[in-house]
């Protein structure tokens, strides 16, 4: 491997599958590179992908931990066995997790996929958080011990489904805005709100928050308990 590498402003192309490869090298940074097809990066900790790289393909991280992957644009974003790790402020086709730790994922954008925007298997202890999901088949599913994760702030419009949970407990869902042909689903034991508060507004610019807004909800919230 090799470390400390900064790679800025190249352009990566290749007839092969994949356009970069890196392996075993830990504190790399990769700022404003156009990687025309796939790029592979294993076991290479504390990686900084920023700045508007743009991967015509699927990106695929696994075995890495303390990622700093934002402000870019990727096809497919794998990522597979990660820790601490932040995805943030990307735009993305779509977002494929299989065991993520005590990280963030926020403020990315996934519209007009005919997919699943965000595939999330193993997502623990994690905040997931201000991201838009538009136009898909299903925005987000949390499944296979997807467990303690806050999700809230994310705006969830025009999907088939909304957001899916399966097989999964002890997620806090709330302050979201669910319009979809099928708002939620859940076969677990989570909780669909939080404290009451009328310090800040909700994300549909009311008063106070505390639950989620459903385009298929016409009652009055007024923070009751009955």
């Amino acid at each position: 491997g090799s470390n400390n590498n900064l790679f800025k402003n190249n352009t990566f192309n290749s007839t092969s599958i994949l356009s970069l490869e890196i392996n075993d090298s830990d504190d790399i940074n990769l700022t404003g590179n156009m990687i025309f097809r796939n790029a592979s990066i294993y076991n290479s900790d504390d990686l900084i992908f920023n700045e508007l790289n743009n991967v015509g393909g699927s990106l695929e991280v696994s075995s890495s931990n303390n990622l700093f992957v934002d402000s870019n644009v990727i096809g497919e974003f794998i990522i597979t066995t990660t820790t601490s790790s932040n995805v943030t402020n990307n735009t993305l086709d779509q977002l494929n997790v299989n065991t993520f730790t005590s990280g963030r994922i926020n403020s990315n954008t996934v519209v007009n996929q005919n997919d699943t925007g965000f595939n999330l298997s193993g997502v623990s202890s994690s905040s997931i958080f201000s991201n838009d999901i538009q136009n898909t088949t299903l925005a987000i599913i949390l499944r296979s011990s997807s467990n303690t994760n806050t999700i809230y702030d994310n705006w969830i419009k025009d999907n088939a489904i909304g957001l899916n949970i399966t097989s999964s407990t002890g997620n806090s869902i709330y302050n979201n805005y669910f319009s979809n042909t099928k708002n939620v689903d859940d076969d677990g034991s989570n909780t669909w709100n939080t404290d009451y508060s009328c310090n800040i507004p909700n994300i549909v610019g009311g008063p106070c928050k505390g639950g989620n807004f459903y385009s298929n909800y016409y009652g009055l919230d007024n923070g009751a308990s009955s």
